[in-house]
C-alpha cells in the first residue's frame, strides 16, 4: 500500500528516501521482520523515466516538431547564403566605386600634366619663333655685303 502512495514520486528527477525503523525487541520482532522486507523489496524497485511536461508546452508543440526545426534550420542557413553573397556583391561595388573615384582622380592629375606641358610647348614655340624671327634680323645685317675697305690691308 505505500509504495502505491509514493509510485508517483518514483520517477523523473526525484529522489526518494524511504527511512526504515526497526527495533531490537523481541516484542517487534514481526513488525521489525516487515520492515526489512519491504527495504528489500523497494530496493529493487525500478521505475521508469517520465518527463514531467507543463500541459500547455505539450499543446503548443506540434507532432512534426524535429522535422520544424530541421526545415526553420535550413531555411536559416539559405538565407546566411543570400545575406553573405549581397554583402560580396556590396563589398565589390564599394572597391569599384573606390576604384572608378582613383581612376577619376588619376585622370585629372594626368590632364593636368598635359595642360601645363601643352602652355610649355606653346611657349617654346613663341620663343622659337621670336628667337628665329631675331636671328632672321641679325642673319641680314651680317649677311648684308659690306662695302670692301678701298685700301688694301697687307
Amino acid at each position: 500500500m505505500v509504495t502505491f502512495v509514493y509510485h508517483y514520486f518514483l520517477g523523473g528527477k526525484s529522489l526518494l528516501i524511504i527511512l526504515a525503523c526497526v527495533s531490537l525487541a523481541e516484542s517487534n520482532y514481526g513488525d521489525t521482520l516487515l520492515t526489512l522486507q519491504y527495504a528489500v523489496d523497494a530496493k529493487q524497485m525500478k521505475t521508469k523515466l517520465i518527463t514531467v511536461e507543463n500541459p500547455r508546452t505539450v499543446e503548443a508543440r506540434p507532432a512534426g516538431n524535429q522535422q520544424l526545426i530541421l526545415d526553420e534550420n535550413q531555411t536559416l542557413r539559405n538565407e546566411n547564403k543570400r545575406l553573405l553573397a549581397i554583402k560580396i556583391i556590396a563589398d565589390t561595388q564599394s572597391q569599384l566605386k573606390l576604384a572608378t573615384r582613383e581612376a577619376q582622380q588619376t585622370e585629372l592629375e594626368f590632364q593636368k600634366v598635359m595642360d601645363e606641358l601643352a602652355n610649355n610647348m606653346k611657349e617654346k614655340c613663341l620663343e622659337n619663333e621670336a628667337v628665329a624671327s631675331s636671328a632672321v634680323v641679325l642673319g641680314l645685317r651680317r649677311g648684308s655685303k659690306a662695302p670692301a675697305p678701298s685700301t688694301p690691308i697687307t
